[in-house]
């Protein structure tokens, strides 16, 4: 009886199983029939689907045999792959970028892409940190090209040390302008001298000038066809510094070394060659300023010295230590005046100054050669004389050459008187 029992059993388990083979499948734990568009659903809150799990060696095994739409579990790669036929393609179904070729596009081609934000509001838009976008490349340059409808289009491109503008009226087929920058240059690359744009229109806040700027700008022949303008929009000579926010503008002009014992030189020449004029040049070494003149390379002087630290001034020659003038040559003037002279001798017409008497003056002469409290010749020879005590000191002699003449003077009107006398 029980044989009999699990004999129908049997075949009513494989009749109802032939049915459901055919009919839609439904797993879960809630009883629910399957969705009318699904043969096989799914359905869990608490489980997941498991797909087969294949290393990417079985992977790739399998495609050799596989159907489209057969989708598996890279183990290795922990990615999902499908089967589109012919090979496997990253990702499962609903990816927005699609295949075709070697193409990779987004689809539909109207949607927006935003990397580091969720609502992106152009074709591709990326936020991040400074320096947001990288273009890298294996070769000593990368580019981005910018293509639009009109005739002319533009790219920026690196090459070595290089940033490159670049114009191109055939989508860069070729180029028609080119235009380079460095650390220390910008120039127009096919043609040195090109101007860059109408008065109206240039780049004022690269240069302020009315006139075009021309040059390869890497060394001498950089240069502005006009006026130049610092701090001003209207310059009135080839080159005007203003300063409106100070009440003492200064222009600086440095050498290389960032401290100390280097040169600054301004020349003025008087030919367009700069061949011949005169220059300022500021000593570093000697710590002066000096002014030298230059005829086709042969240097004069210097003619003028002025020390930084205390002032003193030196013409054609050397500074006297001492002095704050010091003139290497003859000196000529309409009047020259000495101011503080201590000690003007009219101290030699009070009544307590002892004058030398005449004999002793005469023996002094003599004996010496020259006058009581004039330097001898030989000193004035090796040492000069200053002015100022000199002119006091020949003021003392006239002094007491007036009161030599006027004693010399009574003694002749007392003789005249006694001559009188003994003639009556």
């Amino acid at each position: 009886m029980k044989n009999h029992i699990l004999s129908l059993f049997i075949v009513g388990l494989f009749i109802s199983s032939a049915n459901m083979v055919k009919a839609q499948v439904s797993i879960n734990n809630d009883g629910t029939a399957p969705h009318a568009s699904a043969m096989l659903e799914v359905k869990s809150t608490a489980k997941g689907f498991l797909l087969p799990r294949l290393t990417t060696v079985q992977r790739v095994a399998l495609g050799a045999t596989a159907t489209a739409g057969l989708v598996v579990y890279d183990t290795d790669l922990k990615k999902i792959y499908s089967h589109n036929g012919i090979t496997w393609d990253e990702g499962g179904v609903g990816n927005s970028w699609l295949k075709s070729g070697s193409n990779v596009y987004l689809s539909p081609t109207t949607d927006f892409v935003g990397i580091g934000l969720t609502n992106p509001s152009k074709p591709l838009e990326v936020r991040g940190t400074w320096q947001t976008v990288r273009f890298s490349s294996p070769n000593l340059g990368a580019g981005l090209e910018l293509v639009g409808s009109s005739t002319t289009n533009w790219s920026v491109t690196t090459w070595q040390d290089l940033l490159y503008l670049l114009s191109s009226n055939d989508q860069f087929a070729t180029k028609t302008d080119e235009y380079r920058f460095s650390n220390t240059e910008f120039s127009s690359v096919t043609t040195n001298d090109k101007s860059l744009g109408a008065s109206a229109r240039r780049w004022s806040n690269f240069y302020s000038v009315a006139g075009n700027l021309s040059g390869t700008l890497t060394g001498v022949d950089a240069h502005f066809t006009g006026n130049v303008g610092i701090g001003t929009t209207a310059p009135v000579g080839k080159l005007d510094v203003h300063d409106a926010a100070s009440n003492n503008t200064t222009l600086f002009i440095t050498p290389n070394n960032v401290s100390i014992e280097d040169s600054s030189t301004l020349f003025m020449s008087e030919g367009a060659d700069g061949q011949t004029g005169m220059y300022w040049l500021y000593d570093g070494v000697g710590n002066q300023m000096e002014l030298w003149g230059q005829y086709f390379g042969s240097k004069y002087g210097p003619h003028l010295l002025v020390n930084r630290d205390n002032g003193n001034v030196s013409l054609g020659g050397t500074f006297a230590s001492g002095y704050k003038l010091s003139v290497g040559g003859k000196v000529i003037c309409t009047e020259l005046r000495v101011n503080a002279i201590a000690d003007w001798p009219d101290y030699v017409f009070k009544k307590d100054y002892k004058l030398m008497p005449l004999a002793q003056l005469g023996s002094f002469i003599d004996e010496n050669g020259h006058l009581p409290n004039i330097p001898k010749a030989a000193d004035v020879a090796k040492s000069g004389l200053e002015v100022g005590e000199m002119q006091r000191r020949m003021m003392e002699k006239i002094e007491e050459l007036s009161l030599y003449i006027i004693g010399q003077q009574k003694q002749i009107d007392e003789l005249k008187e006694k001559l009188a006398t003994t003639t009556r």
